[in-house]
């Protein structure tokens, strides 16, 4: 049987408390996210801004990273002339980026935008999937909203109140979404 992952932080927490924001985080930190490949660009381009953020998510308190991959797939990064080895090796990086800064006793996740991400037009948020393309069809959303989760968005976390009072909501994921503590 296959261990849960989040066994061991919500025994000793309650709650588990993942990193957020981070093309948020990103371009507080002066990244230009401008582009269909959104923070994706910045995992071609500068790597080890995305590590960066991901300490400082750690060291604002957050048990698990999720990859800078959202954005990053086959057709948005041949769009950029990268090849399908190349683009697997990049999602791929993503994760590693991630794990090297989280040691073994935090968690990684792999984020995987939905097809409408990959237009890069925004159409995640509304459905549209052919916007721009001369009609537009409707795509049912709400899927994961439908599950129950209980994930729980935190603002603020810039000195650690909000994991604090995440930690105090046993059972529930909790996200950092707000400005982290910079260093140097």
């Amino acid at each position: 049987m296959v261990e849960n992952p989040f066994g061991r932080i919500l025994k000793e927490h309650g709650t588990v408390v993942l990193d957020g924001a981070l093309a948020t985080e990103l371009e507080r930190r002066g990244a230009d996210l401008k582009d269909p490949l959104w923070s994706a660009k910045v995992l071609v381009e500068d790597p080890d801004a995305i590590a960066e953020v991901h300490v400082a998510y750690f060291d604002a308190g957050a048990d698990g990273a999720i990859s800078a991959s959202y954005q990053a797939t086959f057709e948005g990064l041949a769009g950029r002339g990268i090849d399908r080895t190349d683009a697997a090796t990049l999602m791929r990086r993503s994760v590693e980026l991630a794990r090297e800064v989280a040691g073994v006793e935090r968690l990684v996740a792999g984020s995987i935008g939905p097809y409408g991400a990959m237009l890069g037009n925004g159409a995640e948020y509304t459905g549209d999937y052919d916007k721009g393309r001369g009609r537009a069809r409707r795509v049912p959303r709400g899927a994961a909203a439908d599950q129950g989760h209980q994930g729980r968005r935190l603002t603020g976390s810039r000195h650690g109140h909000g994991v604090q009072a995440a930690r105090r909501r046993p059972g529930h994921l909790a996200a950092i979404n707000g400005d982290c503590p910079t260093t140097g």
